[in-house]
């Protein structure tokens, strides 16, 4: 492997979380630095550099080589990016329609391009699949029309009922072995979710008296704020990104065209709490509060509760 690619890739913009560095850290360096939240763990005190990191994330076999092309069209958008994203944490909204694309295109692949996105990508796959075979093995004269086809084909004749028989005789746990598969999946869900965001009103929200934090599945979508208490009209929001420790920003198309608004810690706190709860396994914050912790580790018993078991039986 070349050594100039590098091995651990960022699942979240180091960029990004720098924003949400503590405002005074407890090591004396030069690095920006995190209290990094984990269910169940003592939280730890992290650079952004050891934050959000996988090796060869965006890898995937191409001929028998590693391939870093991924890697590098992450790089490329996130330069081309970065200074919308720098002008919005100052509190300016992208002024043109192409500047307002590609910021809708950075929040978008922040949503895509984590560990959870890539297993909701790949447990929809395995679904579809599963299903399929369910519906093979359990439908009267499914199989049948199947095997039909393939003895007119072939010319051999096969025995549904032993085929059948076959299907249904074990458990199975299935999973998806192409990374590449999955990695083209984040990239044409973010160009899909690119063209939605693009079309609502934004505003962003300014914290006061608190910071906002954030995590490893950094973007609520859908409505995150049903139950909230957070300024009128925002509470409304389709999606919330929180893009530094003083200001997040809110989508949608049920409020108003205010280009910024302010919130008091109450505010702040509930916003936090739903970006807590959709965390999976690291919530990234610059201050330590019990609340924080808490609030994960009920959202990761919930989550453990309801998971259904990855053994199949036709």
């Amino acid at each position: 492997m070349p050594a100039t690619e590098p091995k651990s890739h960022h699942f979240v913009q180091k960029a990004y979380l720098d924003s949400f560095s503590d405002p005074q850290p407890r090591k004396r360096s030069a690095e920006p630095f995190l209290s990094v939240y984990s269910p169940k763990k003592e939280v730890r005190y992290q650079t952004t550099k050891e934050c959000a990191t996988e090796n060869y994330f965006y890898c995937f076999d191409n001929g028998g080589v590693r391939s870093f092309e991924v890697e590098h069209a992450i790089a490329d958008l996130e330069n081309h990016s970065l200074p919308l994203l720098v002008r919005a944490q100052q509190g300016a909204l992208p002024a043109s329609d192409q500047a307002r694309l590609s910021l809708a295109g950075y929040i978008a692949l922040a949503a895509t391009r984590t560990p959870t996105a890539m297993s909701i990508f790949n447990q929809v796959a395995i679904n579809a699949q599963v299903n399929a075979l369910r519906e093979i093995a359990n439908v009267p004269g499914k199989l049948e029309a199947i095997l039909r086809e393939c003895e007119t084909e072939s010319g051999e004749r096969i025995d549904p009922d032993e085929e059948r028989r076959k299907l249904k005789a074990g458990k199975m746990r299935a999973v998806i072995t192409e990374r590449d598969w999955s990695l083209r999946c984040m990239f044409e869900e973010t160009l899909r979710m690119q063209s939605r965001l693009v079309k609502m009103d934004w505003t962003l929200i300014r914290a006061k008296g608190a910071f906002f934090l954030t995590s490893d599945f950094p973007v609520l979508l859908s409505n995150p704020l049903q139950s909230g208490h957070v300024h009128k009209g925002v509470e409304s929001a389709d999606f919330l990104f929180p893009i530094s420790r003083d200001t997040c920003l809110a989508g949608g198309t049920g409020f108003g065209r205010e280009d910024l608004v302010v919130t008091d810690a109450a505010q702040v706190r509930n916003i936090n709490l739903a970006l807590i709860k959709r965390a999976d396994r690291f919530v990234f914050s610059p201050f330590r509060a019990p609340y924080v912790q808490q609030k994960l580790d009920q959202s990761f018993e919930v989550r453990e509760a309801s998971k259904v078991s990855d053994v199949i039986q036709l």
